[in-house]
């Protein structure tokens, strides 16, 4: 019995120090690397995989293309809003990538359940990759 827990607490030492081995990849500085971001999501859209822009914003933290994390899958965001043309987010009416475009900026919640959405970008700065970013999920959606 004394040899079985001295072997098994071997085994899992040495998975402990081989999980301490892998390789850590930091991805937000890897996808800060330049890229040219049209590239990138058109490229990341035929191979369906996320893009390195999502990856440099945080947006795979909480989203995936086809299945829910915190946030909905994007594959769900394109296909809710592909026939839809406006947009309503706090009071103010938009075309539809112009208001997901306010909702990733400011944040809120209710639209895909409880999770908040955090405001990821509300002094403007990255409006143009968000963008681009909207209307990668957009064409998920015609997919």
């Amino acid at each position: 019995m004394k040899q079985k827990l001295i072997k098994t607490l071997i085994v899992l030492i040495a998975l402990g120090w081989l999980a301490g081995c892998e390789e850590k990849i930091d991805y937000k500085k890897e996808a800060s690397l330049n890229f040219d971001v049209d590239q990138d999501l058109q490229s990341a859209l035929q191979q369906k995989r996320m893009p390195q822009l999502a990856i440099k914003l945080g947006c795979n933290n909480c989203h995936a293309l086809d299945h829910r994390i915190v946030g909905p899958a994007w594959q769900d965001v394109g296909r809710r809003y592909q026939k839809v043309a406006d947009y309503e987010y706090d009071d103010k009416h938009y075309p539809v990538a112009e208001g997901l475009v306010q909702k990733i900026s400011h944040g809120g919640t209710g639209r895909w359940g409880v999770e908040a959405m955090p405001a990821m970008d509300p002094t403007g700065a990255k409006h143009a990759e968000l963008t681009k970013l909207v209307n990668f999920i957009l064409a998920l959606g015609k997919q």
